[in-house]
């Protein structure tokens, strides 16, 4: 399975995530990658969730994740409900015009 306008496959975006998930922050967090869409491309913690909608499956904080990857800018929000840290940071893979954005979840 392929990305639209991308040279990379699902696979390796996900596994890329898994790496960065377990090397960086010795797998103590979920890296996920998600569309200015809301779609997820990525998820170390939940395979399950790519192509999703992040509204769907994390409807409190799904559209301040989208709403911030449209910005293209670093920010953070903390969920005090499960005592988390989430940061959003723009990322580019690939050739393409689409907005993507690093969600990491600790």
């Amino acid at each position: 399975m392929g990305v639209t306008g991308t040279d990379y496959d699902l696979d390796f975006v996900q596994n890329l995530s898994k790496s960065v998930a377990e090397s960086i922050y010795k797998d103590a967090a979920i890296v996920r990658i998600i569309t200015s869409d809301g779609l997820y491309i990525a998820d170390s913690g939940n395979a399950n969730n790519i192509g999703q909608s992040i509204q769907g499956t994390s409807s409190e904080f799904g559209q301040k994740i989208v709403d911030q990857i449209k910005l293209g800018d670093i920010g953070y929000f903390i969920d005090e409900s499960n005592n988390t840290v989430n940061v959003i940071a723009p990322i580019m893979l690939g050739n393409t015009n689409i907005s993507w954005g690093g969600s990491y979840h600790t």
